[in-house]
């Protein structure tokens, strides 16, 4: 899978065969008018230079040249009217010689056309879908050439593209410098770590990165901190607690099985394939405008109107990625992917490991306090908890930097605990989490009543062999037959446990829901009530003032 968003703030995003070629299209545009090269392009995409490229053939003729040339200069005024800088004279060939050049180093968003000169015409190329309002994406205008940009702006754009992916680790290695050299005690690094890593991201990532706020969550900033934070707890126990328990061997090797086993996993699901639905054509209008997609989705639920594709039961469109989804999970930023049915098991089998390796630390760091005040204290026995609380200042005098990675580590393992019950239960419940967040929204997971009913729930244990095995079902033919039953009137005798479970869970909700209107509306009828007996008074009161 193409990973087109590292490090720039922008979330992975594939790449059309459109988009790869419009380079290419934009060289052959170069020749078409009259053999004009944009400067060093050839000599960077390693290709012949104008004076070995072949001439024009005779099907590319002078009238057919003078129509491109036309049709170029009109997107461009296009473009530049709508840049606000219109009305500066009729375009010249330099000028679209310049424009080509940038869209040739640029990539065919850099410009509002892209130019195919072997069938004479011109077409819109993709708009930019991070741009909002009409608005481009990024501050600098496509029209601008790299020789108008400063010294520091070259840079920024070459090199601290990167930070995102780079500033987790970096911070995270200088915390541990300052805590083996003692320069931040324990009880003060709890506030000013913290701290200093959200003015660190906010200086390094917006003010010197350029990169917006809003697309922090959605680069590869939110993984890269979960990454350093495993490293950060694999080297703690490698060099901070292992020496101390060279004895217990067994709990040490079943750590650094499942935190490597947790990074390898980890790692595979951000590298899978998710499951995306293959692309359409492009839209001969180019892309729609939101209104006019929002209606014709609600029309048609089952195409997807951005890839021009057929959307299978069970997908979904990933804002975030720019594609729809087989057997939509939910899109995860601390693999920076989306979850789905190609990395679906990886993605367990990632929680599953590294809580454990969560759990093994936590066990191992209570021992290890338990022996680091036997040792100061000279103690024959190891004390107990109880007995640990009150000696906690020799443990983060003698070893602050394993205290304070033992507490990040209670924070983190509720996180993962919290994120592996809700993946289990959509395992055994044949749902993903889009599916049990949105259910009462998909037709497919509602009966003839409006109630909650799973067509894909086998029960728990073939759920769980189903998710496991590598030959998928087919989902489409399931829902086929339940809608077929239902049909025929071949209700369930009895429901799945799961589907039981949510379905009391359902009706419970829309119990209390109705219970909160009936008790709003009696409330509003108590008001309306008083109202209306607040203005007979007032009325009664009127007619005696006027007949005395």
């Amino acid at each position: 899978m193409p990973k087109a968003g590292l490090g720039l703030g922008l979330p992975p995003r594939p790449t059309s065969s459109k988009t790869l070629l419009a380079a290419k299209a934009s060289q052959s545009s170069l020749t078409g008018l009259g053999g004009l090269q944009a400067p060093g392009t050839a000599a960077q995409n390693g290709e012949a230079g104008p004076s070995q490229q072949p001439q024009p053939t005779a099907q590319a003729s002078a009238e057919q040249q003078s129509r491109v040339f036309q049709e170029v200069a009109k997107r461009l005024n296009e473009r530049l009217a709508s840049h606000g800088v219109a009305g500066k004279g009729p375009m010249t060939e330099a000028s679209v010689r310049q424009a080509l050049d940038h869209l040739a180093r640029g990539g065919p968003e850099a410009m509002s056309a892209t130019v195919d000169v072997t069938h004479g015409r011109v077409e819109p190329a993709p708009r930019c879908k991070h741009a909002s309002g009409g608005g481009k994406c990024g501050e600098q205008d496509p029209m601008e050439s790299e020789e108008a940009q400063s010294c520091w702006e070259l840079y920024q754009r070459a090199y601290l593209v990167h930070l995102d992916v780079a500033f987790p680790p970096l911070f995270a290695a200088l915390v541990a410098m300052c805590f083996l050299l003692n320069i931040i005690p324990f009880l003060i690094a709890l506030f000013v770590v913290p701290m200093a890593f959200l003015m660190g991201t906010s200086l390094c990532l917006v003010k010197v990165a350029g990169m917006p706020t809003r697309a922090i969550p959605f680069s590869y900033f939110p993984a890269a901190t979960v990454v350093a934070l495993e490293l950060a707890a694999i080297f703690t126990f490698a060099f901070g607690m292992f020496p101390m328990f060279v004895v217990a061997l067994l709990p040490c090797a079943a750590f650094f099985l499942l935190a490597g086993s947790a990074l390898y996993l980890q790692y595979r699901t951000w590298t899978l394939d998710p499951g995306f639905v293959p692309l359409g054509p492009p839209l001969p209008d180019g892309p729609l405008d939101p209104g006019r997609r929002a209606l014709l989705q609600a029309q048609n639920p089952a195409w997807c109107y951005t890839c021009n594709a057929y959307r299978p039961i069970r997908s979904k469109h990933c804002g975030q990625c720019g594609r729809c989804c087989e057997e939509f999970d939910h899109h995860c930023p601390v693999v920076g992917t989306c979850v789905a049915r190609g990395n679906r098991r990886e993605f367990l089998g990632y929680l599953l490991t590294l809580f454990g390796a969560e759990a093994v630390m936590l066990g191992m760091g209570v021992r290890y306090c338990r022996l680091l005040i036997l040792r100061a204290l000279h103690l024959r026995t190891l004390p107990g908890l109880l007995e640990v609380l009150p000696h906690m200042a020799l443990v983060w005098r003698a070893s602050p930097g394993v205290l304070y990675m033992l507490v990040l580590t209670v924070g983190i393992c509720m996180g993962t605990a919290a994120l592996l019950g809700r993946a289990l239960w959509g395992t055994a419940a044949a749902l993903t989490t889009n599916e049990m967040i949105l259910r009462r929204r998909y037709a497919y997971l509602q009966d003839t009543q409006g109630l909650y009913s799973n067509p894909f729930d086998m029960g728990a244990w073939q759920n769980c062999l189903a998710f496991w095995s590598t030959a998928r079902p087919d989902w489409y033919s399931v829902y086929s037959e339940h809608c077929t039953a239902l049909r025929e009137g071949e209700e369930p005798l009895a429901h799945p446990l799961a589907t039981r479970i949510l379905r009391r869970w359902d009706r419970a909700r829309a119990a209390l829901e109705r219970a909160r209107f009936e008790k709003k509306a009696r409330r509003e009828e108590e008001l309306l009530r008083r109202g209306s007996q607040l203005a007979a008074s007032e009325g009664e009161a009127e007619s005696e003032i006027e007949a005395v």
